[in-house]
């Protein structure tokens, strides 16, 4: 069966084993976050694709990072000090050159802002795994059984909280620093998406059985349309969490029927399996790269096409390029400059 084999891998202690459709799942969401950041940087005019791969943005990428995360083996406190040299110094070094020399921008005005020139993911990813960490040490001084406890009340308190501060607080509050620097907004607004993945973690038999049930995908994908279309009706919150659960069942489902496309075996796989791979990496230099295009000779050329079918295409290829590039700078930066890679990057995974 796909669904034991799946399970089986997953709770292999190889701390070098990958798992390939997952690999090319994250892969295909840093994709998409080129892809939206395109958007961003002057190339509009795709508002419903940008849409339909929100979730796999933010959501979809704490999903996963929740549901790597979770094991029963290695309490998650033990892992912080990893974390902060490989996730949380990279973003203060590689973001601090961004923010310095491509932004001009002094480093603590950019921490004050709360997308952080960009590089506000990781820097919130970093916060959400010790807060998951934490909460998982103190779950386990009372009782290991109260993990799922805590992991439930914080997964359903951290859209009260989001809510209470966008409507009940002065708006001097969402202004000051402490709310700010740690990105408070965006903590509270995606923490739920890492807790349903260590949550689909805990339950993995059943989650991939759903996942792997094709009823379940026929009543997601026409309900995940529906949301991209009418987003702009259900509000802030309500599209958050609607495109956002749904778009992980969707894409997660996609990627998990048809493991075998996104394989080694085939061209596809292999190159969004080692995107996957990567996937910091290319977060971390696809702003240098958009940044270093965005006045030259190809985005104002097909700006023009924007309201054409043959812009889509061309956005998508300009997206693989850009991956593409990035990938190559990393190789030459390794190969090259080991510790500044290291320093950048942190260590290899």
């Amino acid at each position: 069966m796909q669904t034991n084999s799946t399970t089986n891998l997953l709770e292999q202690n190889s701390g070098n084993y990958r798992i390939e459709y997952i690999d090319a799942l994250r892969g295909f969401c840093m994709m998409s976050v080129v892809f939206c950041h395109l958007q961003v940087n002057g190339l509009a005019g795709y508002d419903f694709a940008n849409t339909f791969l929100e979730s796999a943005r933010e959501s979809l990428f704490m999903f996963i990072s929740g549901f790597l995360s979770y094991s029963i083996a290695k309490p998650p406190i033990s892992k912080i000090k990893n974390r902060f040299l490989n996730l949380f110094l990279p973003t203060i070094v590689t973001g601090g050159i961004f923010i310095t020399f491509m932004n001009h921008l002094p480093v603590m005005s950019a921490l004050r802002h709360a997308t952080k020139s960009g590089y506000w993911f990781t820097w919130v990813l970093f916060e959400i795994y010790a807060l998951y960490a934490l909460a998982t040490w103190l779950a386990d001084k009372i009782s290991q059984r109260l993990r799922l406890a805590f992991y439930i009340i914080l997964m359903i308190l951290s859209p009260i909280l989001l809510w209470l501060f966008n409507h009940m607080f002065d708006e001097q509050i969402l202004k000051s620093d402490w709310y700010l620097i740690p990105s408070m907004g965006m903590i509270l607004s995606i923490f739920p998406f890492f807790l349903m993945g260590v949550v689909a973690k805990i339950f993995k038999d059943t989650f991939f059985k759903l996942i792997s049930n094709k009823k379940m995908t026929s009543i997601v994908l026409p309900i995940y349309l529906l949301a991209c279309y009418f987003h702009s009706s259900l509000g802030y919150m309500g599209s958050l969490y609607t495109l956002g659960t749904f778009g992980i069942l969707f894409f997660f489902a996609l990627f998990f029927q048809y493991q075998e496309l996104f394989s080694s075996n085939h061209r596809i796989g292999r190159y969004l399996s080692y995107a996957g791979k990567k996937s910091l990496h290319i977060y971390f230099l696809h702003y240098f790269v958009i940044f270093g295009i965005q006045e030259g000779a190809i985005l104002p050329f097909l700006r023009q096409y924007t309201d054409c079918l043959i812009g889509l295409p061309a956005y998508i290829l300009i997206t693989c390029l850009i991956t593409t590039i990035c990938l190559g700078i990393e190789h030459v930066i390794k190969n090259m400059a080991p510790y500044l890679h290291t320093i950048m990057f942190g260590a290899e995974r």
